[in-house]
């Protein structure tokens, strides 16, 4: 769920007078059914290894992280190469945008997600007013509509978008060409 992260990024960059010239996604490579077990166990625990031999180890590889040093010596070569003739943006944005991938069929779960996230902190921080009950009431709210929002809204979200291909697919192309990814 990184789209979300960027867009208040962007703004916040944008909000101060700089300027965003790109960006680079690490993500967990592994597939979504592990990350849905092994995430919550490593932040609930602190373990990241395998689990059973069946799990891989949660968050981004080591492998991954390392590459990112890769992309910033592409970037600085490429702008010494170039020097002031070109726009800094010119000489990033390309190497970024090869180094960015979007899953489409997340897009609008991701959506759903911040607004429902947004939510409940609202509701958390207006529930310390009124007392630590409350405020615990709130919060086993919020795991709960978590927890039924992964296992029901996800699903119905992803056979929706399956459905709709053919209409949505234009719209969530357009979505990451906007913030200058590759759409896998």
């Amino acid at each position: 769920m990184w789209l979300s992260a960027y867009q208040t990024l962007r703004r916040l960059i944008r909000g101060v007078g700089a300027k965003h010239v790109g960006n680079v996604v690490a993500v967990d490579d592994s597939p979504m059914w592990a990350s849905f077990i092994m995430t919550p166990r490593w932040l609930l625990s602190g373990r990241r290894d395998r689990l059973w031999g069946i799990f891989p180890p949660p968050g981004v590889s080591d492998a991954r992280i390392e590459s990112l040093s890769e992309i910033g010596k592409k970037i600085v070569n490429k702008r010494n190469l170039f020097g002031e003739e070109k726009n800094i943006t010119q000489v990033i944005q390309p190497i970024c945008k090869s180094e960015t991938m979007v899953e489409t069929k997340l897009i609008i779960p991701e959506w759903l997600g911040i607004r429902l996230f947004r939510f409940w902190a609202r509701a958390i921080d207006r529930a310390r007013h009124f007392g630590p009950v409350t405020k615990g009431l709130c919060y086993t709210f919020f795991v709960t509509s978590l927890i039924s929002s992964i296992l029901f809204l996800l699903p119905v979200c992803l056979l929706i978008r399956v459905l709709l291909t053919p209409i949505l697919e234009p719209k969530l192309e357009k979505i990451a060409a906007r913030i200058g990814a590759t759409v896998s």
